[in-house]
C-alpha cells in the first residue's frame, strides 16, 4: 500500500499553509483528516513540543530504571545458580531454574561456558519431560526454587499427583493379581482329574494333611 505523503504532496500543503487556509480547509482539498493535516505539518516543521519532550523523558528515565533492574536480577539470579552448582545441585536443574528466573539463554551460556542451543535444548527437554509427567533429576519431578542461599526442592504438584496415580495403581494391580491367583487355583481344584491327589498335596492351614480319597469339608 502506497503512503499517503509523498513529496508533491508535502510542498502543496506547504502551500496551502503559506495561503492561510486552515488544517481543515487543505484536509478537505487534499483528501484527508484535520488531524492528519495537523500531525504532517509538525513533522515537516520539526516541532516539539513540551509535553511531548517531558513524555520522551519520562521513558527514557523508566526505560533505564527497567533495563538496571533487570541487570540486577540477572546477576542476582546467576550467582544463586552457581552457587547451588557447586553445593551439588544437577547443572540442568540450575539452568532451568535461572530460566524460569527470566534469565536469558545466552546469559545463562556466557556464566556457564555453554552455547546458548545448549541452553535452549536443556530448557526444551525439562519442558517435555514435565509435560509427559516424567520424574527426574530436572522439573517434572521435585523442581528446584534457587533462593539467594540454597536450593530447596519442592515436589510440585503435578509430580505428588502422579505418584498418587503410581501407589493407586500398585494396590490394584496387587489386588488383581491376588484376584487371579485364586482364580487360577480354584479352576486348578475343578480341573484336576483327580481331586483326592490334588487335595494330598495341599497343606492343611491347621498343620493337618488330606489322605487320599478324602476331600474337605
Amino acid at each position: 500500500m502506497a503512503a499517503f505523503w509523498t513529496a508533491e504532496k508535502d510542498k502543496h500543503l506547504r502551500r496551502l499553509e503559506a495561503a492561510g487556509l486552515s488544517a481543515a480547509q487543505i484536509a478537505d482539498r487534499l483528501g484527508t483528516t484535520r488531524g492528519a493535516v495537523i500531525g504532517r505539518s509538525v513533522r515537516l516543521r520539526g516541532l516539539v513540543f513540551p509535553l511531548q519532550l517531558k513524555r520522551q523523558r519520562t521513558e527514557r528515565t523508566l526505560q533505564a530504571e527497567r533495563l538496571h533492574q533487570q541487570r540486577e536480577r540477572t546477576a542476582a539470579s546467576l550467582a544463586s545458580m552457581r552457587r547451588v552448582i557447586t553445593r551439588g545441585t544437577p547443572r540442568d536443574v540450575a539452568i532451568v531454574s535461572a530460566a524460569r528466573a527470566h534469565v536469558t539463554y545466552q546469559a545463562i551460556a556466557d556464566e556457564l561456558g555453554l552455547t546458548k542451543q545448549r541452553v535452549q535444548q536443556i530448557v526444551a527437554r525439562s519442558a517435555t519431560a514435565s509435560e509427559e509427567g516424567h520424574s527426574g533429576s530436572l522439573p517434572g519431578g521435585p523442581r528446584a526454587f534457587m533462593t539467594d542461599t540454597t536450593a530447596t526442592y519442592v515436589p510440585s504438584a503435578q509430580y505428588q499427583q502422579l505418584i498418587a496415580r503410581r501407589k493407586a495403581a500398585a494396590e490394584r494391580l496387587k489386588v488383581t493379581t491376588q484376584q487371579r491367583d485364586a482364580i487360577r487355583r480354584s479352576k486348578a481344584w475343578s480341573a484336576s482329574p483327580n481331586t483326592s491327589e490334588f487335595v494330598d498335596r495341599q497343606p492343611d492351614p491347621h498343620g493337618a494333611r488330606f489322605s487320599c480319597g478324602e476331600a474337605p469339608n
